[in-house]
């Protein structure tokens, strides 16, 4: 298994997996939402009103191409990525 080698479905690993350890690793920072609630701007075309989203309830990424996504969510993505690795390497050390 190389995962350098940009086989398909290793984005989650290049993009979310490998970025957040080396910035908790090497920068003691990670790249979630880290307030207590967003402000969310709500127009409904009679005016506009903000809102705040409790952080309990989304907690975004920041950047890279999962911004936006919640980090839970991300977080599942590769979970069920590892898994995946998992289960080829219980395969070929069957064989």
């Amino acid at each position: 298994m190389d995962w350098k080698a940009e086989p398909k479905g290793t984005s989650i690993w290049r993009d979310f997996i490998n970025q957040e350890r080396t910035n908790i690793v090497h920068e003691y920072v990670h790249g979630t939402f880290q307030g207590e609630a967003l402000r969310l701007l709500i127009e409904d075309g009679q005016g506009s009103t903000f809102t705040d989203i409790d952080a309990d309830v989304y907690w975004p990424l920041l950047g890279g191409p999962f911004a936006g996504m919640d980090a839970r969510d991300a977080a599942g993505e590769a979970i069920k990525w590892w898994e995946l690795q998992i289960e080829e390497i219980d395969d070929l050390s069957r064989d």
